[in-house]
């Protein structure tokens, strides 16, 4: 993987796309301090990321989810279901090219980790999908990083 100026970063170390979902983790090299944050934008400010929710916690807390999309930027709604094992759904705009954005959970003092965006409408309908991280985390041996 390289960045928009062919300066290489990393690559994809595993991935996965089937019905439980899709996703990948990427490993990057040697990235300059700071490369990485655990800040996402919401109504022109940056929340902290404070951890991350499985989709059993999204289930029973019903928060509103949000996504940053390259397209459509920021949006956020109420979850609408679970459509898979590791997918949820949420009333949020998204289109073409938002593909692989954040998905976040919003609380009072920060944000929660959720997924990763993997589909919309891409019409007046608004609604987003999300592949849960959690699980795929915890498979790599991974943690959510919080400030």
């Amino acid at each position: 993987m390289t960045d928009k100026n062919g300066t290489y970063l990393g690559y994809i170390a595993d991935s996965l796309n089937d019905y439980n979902g899709d996703i990948a983790r990427i490993r990057f090299n040697d990235l300059p301090g700071g490369s990485l944050t655990t800040w996402v934008p919401y109504q022109g400010k940056m929340l902290p990321v404070l951890g991350s929710m499985t989709f059993a916690d999204v289930m029973q807390a019903q928060p509103v989810l949000c996504k940053v999309g390259r397209t459509t930027g920021e949006s956020c709604g109420p979850l609408q279901g679970a459509p898979g094992k590791a997918q949820v759904a949420f009333a949020a705009a998204s289109d073409h090219g938002d593909s692989g954005g954040p998905v976040y959970a919003l609380s009072s003092d920060g944000v929660y980790a959720v997924g990763i965006l993997f589909s919309g409408s891409g019409n007046s309908e608004a609604l987003s999908g999300a592949t849960g991280i959690a699980q795929f985390a915890e498979q790599w041996g991974l943690t959510v990083a919080s400030p």
